[in-house]
């Protein structure tokens, strides 16, 4: 039966030799809970568990020794200890006979050694209340928490389970709850009659935790009150489990946004896939079970077959389900997706299912196809890169009946408008040419940039003359028209080399190198023009290569000589210095003109030996015209872009004037105008500059032919300008030249810098010039280039007779 506590009045607890167990009939004994042993027990008690006096010590075989058991008791103790009062309740024992259920009442003693023991006043129940002897068994023993309250909210039962978690017997329902509102709700409730429920957070002895209530009204046995009993299990364990499920849900869901990942599962028996939230919005459906026919329908009409048929293999099969394909979302949209699947089959039905992931690869796709178009285009037109223009040139000549030509295209001009505006302007007018020529291009020509300024087209089945001399006069005059960038027009002209297979060439390697030629002969004629192979070009390009070998052993071995041509004052008619020349007389060819080699020179990286080659020759014989005791004056030594472009040309300047101690004064450095355009010009004139503080006069070379405008002109350190030879020939009957040359030379006064006129050849020639206030005059009439020994019997004779006036 249920327990029931009489409250008394506090007393000083009685000890247990003052009690007169022995002379009372009712069974009594005392519990000593610290030792788990009877401490004494009367004549009664002894009759009745069948015992002797010897025998109370064995407690094992008396009481349960649970620990439902001890924390019952030790409740007991505590609330007795301190009320004095006395607690009914219904306890099991296991004497030796047979067991037995007895009614109780406690209450606390005080042992012989000072400590409180239990005291038991036993009454046998009925044989009849066997099935409630059983159920007080339970109710001591099961982990479920059982309480009842009465209507005031006061626990008046609980169970061992329910002591353990819940302390103090002052306890009420509502105190429980961490959420005192969820409580009191609950409680309220129960009072109106519902038996209600849930899992709620309350405050245990063990700190807060989650406990699932039952919670229902009943009538009280003993009083026949309204009462509510509560049963209640600690699902705490189970709630963390749940809530890492959910976590780890969560996290998985996002796992798969971010991987594009979504898992499906398909049930043969209802045709239908289960699929993912993640998988939902792949595809952008608003619901998770999708019919097989409605996947079908968000496959591609030309996969739809292939992807069905492959699906079913695999699940007849039982193999792997492995591929990649395309989806069409409900909005239309295409995306690539890798599928995998396997087979399960439920052991205890036979059923069959395949579950699987699904991984959106569109971005991996787009990439791939982005990195092999890179690969195979060029990034700033668009156009076939070299790599592919190079595939596609093999596959082109790969058949064993194939002809066609191959079209190579170098823009003139370009680097100009790359220096002068950028990068950029650079940029735009590449963009420009690609697209040009590929509106000129037929179905199955391959149009590539091939790199810096150079474009290709391969032209299959094309190889009549006529025929490619039309489509290569379309092609100059389509990239000769003037482009629009960044608000200005400029513009490129184009030289164009062609090479025929299989005549010209039967692999990639030699029609290409032939095309080459062909390429680099149109631009030796000037640019703009387009010429085709034919062998006298590979005669000469062998002749070139022939030449550049010699030109390099012939700097090697300082082979090259300079000559001299003096320039002379007009006004004070006297020599003001000379020009230093290269010339170069080979051992087989005879007298090779500067013009054929120094371009080889200055594309084969030979510049700036040669170029100090020349420096100390012509400082040398200055040298020794000074040791001679004659006046030579200056010397003007050339100086192109590569040489500019020098690890230290100012020390290498500086090292050879001070090696023949003469002042820097006696040198004179001639520049063209080009040489200070472009990107690199603010380098140039740095250099000039440090040139012209070290005492080297800068001659600005060929004066009029380039692109200097005036303001560029004004910022340059120059001592000299030189008009060119062309703008002094036919001064006397030509009025643009003559206009020209007067229009310098006013420029120099204003400037205060000398005037060279060059080319002068007539008595004419040197009367308009002086008329104009030139200063220095440089021709054939007063001398042509000679060599060192011949220059110095000029020097010494100072031939001034053809000096017209």
């Amino acid at each position: 039966m249920p327990r029931t506590e009489v409250p008394i009045v506090p007393a000083v607890l009685p000890t247990i030799t003052d009690l007169p167990l022995s002379l009372l009939g009712r069974p009594i004994f005392v519990y000593d809970l610290d030792r788990r042993v009877f401490a004494s027990a009367n004549p009664a008690a002894l009759r009745l568990f069948g015992l002797a006096a010897a025998d109370t010590g064995d407690v094992g075989r008396l009481m349960d020794d649970s620990i439902a058991t001890r924390i019952v008791l030790s409740d007991y103790r505590d609330r007795l200890s301190v009320s004095g009062g006395t607690i009914d309740d219904r306890w099991t024992f296991f004497p030796p006979v047979r067991s037995m259920t007895l009614d109780c009442r406690l209450s606390a003693v005080v042992l012989e050694d000072g400590r409180i023991g239990l005291m038991f006043e036993a009454a046998e129940i009925e044989a009849g209340d066997r099935e409630d002897r059983r159920a007080v068994e339970v109710l001591h023993h099961i982990r479920t928490m059982v309480w009842l309250y009465d209507c005031g909210g006061a626990a008046v039962f609980r169970n061992p389970a329910a002591m353990a978690a819940f302390g103090g017997a002052q306890h009420r329902f509502v105190d429980r709850f961490v959420d005192r509102a969820e409580g009191a709700a609950l409680w309220q409730a129960s009072l109106a009659g519902a038996t209600s429920g849930g899992i709620y957070r309350v405050a245990t002895l063990n700190g807060a935790r989650w406990h699932g209530l039952d919670v229902s009204p009943i009538r009280d046995p003993v009083t026949g009150d309204l009462h509510v009993l509560v049963n209640e299990r600690d699902v705490t364990r189970i709630k963390t489990i749940e809530q890492k499920l959910r976590d780890r849900e969560r996290q998985l869901i996002t796992a798969q946004e971010i991987g594009g990942l979504g898992d499906w599962r398909y049930d043969p028996q209802r045709r239908v896939f289960e699929i993912s939230t993640s998988l939902a919005a792949i595809y952008e459906l608003d619901h998770l079970t999708v019919h097989a026919d409605e996947v079908n329908g968000l496959l591609p009409e030309d996969e739809r077959g292939a992807v069905r048929a492959q699906f079913l293999a695999a699940f007849q099969t039982g193999e792997v389900y492995d591929l990649r394909h395309r989806i069409v979302t409900r909005s239309g949209m295409v995306r690539h997706v890798a599928v995998r699947g396997a087979v399960f089959t439920d052991e205890a039905t036979g059923e069959r299912e395949m579950i699987g992931i699904l991984r959106d690869v569109s971005d991996e796709v787009r990439a791939r196809e982005r990195i092999e178009h890179l690969a195979l285009h060029d990034t700033v037109t668009g156009l076939a890169n070299r790599a592919q223009f190079v595939d596609r040139l093999g596959r082109a000549m790969g058949g064993a009946e194939s002809c066609g030509a191959l079209i190579l295209v170098d823009l003139d001009g370009f680097k100009d408008i790359n220096d002068t505006r950028g990068h950029a302007a650079g940029d735009a007018v590449l963009k420009e040419i690609g697209v040009r020529l590929m509106r000129l291009a037929r179905a199955g020509d391959v149009v590539a940039r091939l790199g810096g300024d150079e474009f290709a087209l391969i032209l299959p089945d094309l190889v009549e003359r006529t025929s490619l001399e039309r489509r290569t006069r379309e092609l100059l005059d389509a990239l000769s028209a003037p482009i629009l960038v960044e608000g200005a027009f400029v513009s490129v002209g184009a030289s164009i080399g062609v090479s025929r297979w299989p005549e010209d060439g039967q692999d990639p390697e030699s029609l290409q190198r032939n095309a080459d030629l062909a390429l680099y002969s149109a631009k030796g004629e000037g640019g703009e023009v387009a010429h085709f192979f034919s062998r006298a070009m590979r005669l000469a390009v062998e002749e070139r290569r022939r030449l550049l070998d010699d030109l390099r052993h012939a700097i090697e071995r300082r082979q090259l000589d300079v000559y001299f041509q003096p320039l002379v004052e007009l006004e004070k008619r006297r020599v003001a210095g000379f020009e230093a020349l290269v010339r170069w007389e080979h051992p087989n060819w005879g007298v090779i003109p500067p013009d054929s080699f120094v371009p080889i020179a200055e594309s084969s990286g030979l510049m700036q030996p040669l170029g100090a080659q020349v420096l100390h020759t012509a400082l040398g014989q200055i040298r020794q015209w000074l040791d001679e005791g004659l006046e030579p004056g200056t010397v003007a030594v050339n100086l192109g872009a590569d040489q500019l472009r020098g690890e230290d040309l100012v020390g290498l300047i500086a090292d050879t004037l001070a090696a023949f101690d003469l002042p820097a004064w006696r040198l004179e450095i001639e520049v063209t105008e080009t040489v200070t355009l472009g990107r690199r010009a603010a380098e140039v004139v740095a250099l000039l500059e440090r040139l012209h503080d070290l005492g080297v006069r800068i001659v600005l070379d060929d004066f009029g032919t380039g692109h200097a405008s005036l303001t560029h002109l004004k910022r340059l350190p120059v001592d000299r300008l030189k008009i060119d030879r062309s703008f002094v020939a036919d001064i006397e009957r030509d009025a643009s030249n003559a206009a020209i040359v007067k229009a310098v030379l006013g420029l120099g006064r204003s400037l205060s810098v000398s005037v060279v006129a060059e080319g002068v050849e007539t008595p004419a020639q040197v009367r308009f010039l002086r008329q104009h206030g030139c200063d220095v005059v440089q021709g054939y009439l007063f001398g042509k280039p000679m060599p060192r020994e011949e220059a110095g019997e000029w020097l010494r004779s100072m031939r001034f007779a053809a000096i017209a006036g």
